[in-house]
């Protein structure tokens, strides 16, 4: 399962995903180049040399389904479907110990650093 880290933070991903763009999808995690390989790695690499240098500009939360989408530079998008009502689909932690969770079957759990008390 792929763990993406950022500047001040991580996404772990466990559940579908695909990198988009404005006009097309640019890889999903299901998606291999030879038939050799195994899908996820093949599909997380291509992931990671689009993402390499990019920085996010929006995060939105579907908080239903509990599906997110991470943009980068305006024009990159990172799909993630919760997929699952058993199991978290994902994590999404910053290095101030905030920590946003997919709950199973939908809705999230959220973690606030100490002392950032809204």
């Amino acid at each position: 399962m792929p763990n993406i880290s950022f500047e001040n933070g991580s996404l772990y991903i466990q559940s579908f995903w695909r990198l988009r763009d404005k006009e097309k999808i640019i890889v999903g995690c299901q998606q291999r180049k030879t038939g050799r390989s195994t899908y996820e790695k093949d599909a997380f690499e291509e992931m990671k040399r689009n993402l390499i240098g990019k920085s996010i500009t929006n995060v939105f939360h579907m908080e239903l389904s509990s599906d997110l989408i991470v943009e980068f530079d305006n024009v990159l998008y990172l799909d993630v479907y919760s997929d699952s009502s058993q199991y978290e689909s994902w994590q999404l932690s910053g290095s101030n110990g905030f920590l946003l969770v997919a709950c199973p079957g939908g809705g999230y759990a959220f973690w606030e650093p100490l002392g950032e008390k809204n």
